[in-house]
């Protein structure tokens, strides 16, 4: 999933809090928000549809996966790195514009650069430079549009959204010391914005690209997600009474009607055509359950992933979602335990929501942000995706050249 799709956490005064791994920069400011307002635990997108009649079960059965089509030994390549001859020093690759361009920034120079670079060619483009410094970029979910976020000082925020080519098609301020932006994945002329003050109090905008019309509006919550092109969902904490959990409501900001969808979860993210919910396995201690539902709110699978805690709750390792092969791939912990002492390693699993079935990737070393390709060759990762992995080969390279101290 893009960007876009993010692990949020907030912390209710006077209770634990969930520690919801996924997002680089945005999830940093949601973490200074936890810690400075100490108002609501909050993790990331929706979940949906457990309360719905017709619910399918279905636990995932191991595979081997199946040989490679020809299309797909199509599809593989070798990579050409390191990047070289990029103006400015590296700051964070962002994620992938098609199966072999990635997207990346620089800054430290005259300006901060956006760049596309092809894998497999080796070809890099200038897309954009900004003046300001980036604070964040998020790719749309067509990758057609990139989004990116600028400060040039404390309380004011840019907002640029441009074309593959660099033309723009939008750009307005909007005052805030943090900024936080969900696309709509189903009509992207449409961007919801939270902004926060320097108290953490906040106020939602929705952008209309097409328009160029930024409105204030009206939300229950901070941050909510889009479940078709005119509805959100949001987590709906009580703030007198906290908790780890919360119900899912739905709304339509036109009428302010509101609808219960699943009566409490954890933590939930959705990506177009694909819902999670996770919520404690209440038959074995140390168990998540990963619920995965269908565009139909159609329960698909349970899939039962060993937990990691820490002194205030619970930890959701980084993971993918795939639209258009409808894969999800996630870290799993080869045992339960606790996650600032938890050195085992991780499973990188791939659940096939077409055909149900699931298998073992490969084993990685440690919990960290993970971008997969349209292909499912390979795989950003690294706290700032700075690492290309290779899922063929089961290594990792750096996107570039790491120098060595004199």
């Amino acid at each position: 999933m893009i960007k876009s799709f993010l692990f949020e956490t907030f912390n209710r005064e006077g209770r634990n809090d969930i520690d919801v791994e996924k997002g680089g920069a945005k999830a940093a400011m949601l973490n200074r928000f936890a810690q400075g307002k100490k108002l609501l635990l909050f993790a990331a997108v929706l979940a949906f549809a457990a309360s719905f009649s017709g619910c399918e079960k279905a636990v995932p059965q191991e595979t081997e996966g199946k040989p490679k089509t020809g299309q797909e030994k199509k599809m593989e390549y070798e990579p050409v790195l390191p990047i070289k001859d990029f103006e400015g020093e590296f700051n964070k690759a962002v994620g992938w514009l098609n199966a072999e361009t990635i997207l990346f920034y620089t800054g430290m120079g005259e300006s901060d650069n956006v760049y596309s670079y092809n894998l497999r060619t080796g070809r890099m483009e200038l897309l954009t430079a900004s003046e300001e410094p980036i604070a964040g970029i998020t790719i749309s979910p067509s990758r057609s549009r990139i989004l990116i976020h600028s400060a040039p000082s404390t309380y004011e925020s840019i907002v640029t959204v441009i074309d593959l080519d660099g033309d723009i098609q939008y750009k307005g301020k909007i005052g805030s010391t943090e900024l936080a932006y969900e696309w709509n994945q189903y009509d992207e002329n449409n961007i919801m914005f939270t902004a926060f003050d320097e108290s953490w109090n906040y106020k939602s905008y929705l952008l209309d690209v097409e328009k160029k019309d930024l409105q204030p509006v009206s939300m229950p919550q901070p941050f909510s997600w889009w479940i078709n092109k005119e509805e959100l969902v949001f987590l709906d904490w009580d703030k007198d009474s906290p908790s780890l959990s919360a119900p899912v409501v739905k709304l339509v900001p036109s009428s302010k009607e509101k609808e219960e969808l699943l009566p409490a979860v954890y933590y939930a993210d959705a990506a177009k055509n694909f819902f999670l919910a996770v919520t404690p396995y209440l038959n074995e201690p140390g168990i998540a359950e990963y619920q995965l539902y269908d565009n139909k709110q159609k329960r698909i699978a349970n899939i039962k992933v060993p937990q990691l805690s820490n002194f205030s709750g619970w930890v959701v390792p980084y993971y993918d979602y795939n639209e258009e092969k409808e894969l999800f791939r996630y870290l799993s912990p080869k045992e339960s335990g606790e996650a600032d002492y938890y050195d085992k390693g991780f499973h990188l699993m791939e659940y096939n929501m077409k055909t149900k079935e699931q298998r073992k990737m490969l084993e990685l070393e440690s919990n960290e942000p993970l971008s997969c390709s349209l292909s499912g060759s390979f795989c950003l990762t690294g706290y700032n995706l700075e690492k290309l992995l290779n899922i063929k080969k089961k290594d990792t390279e750096p996107l570039i050249e790491v120098k060595s101290n004199p």
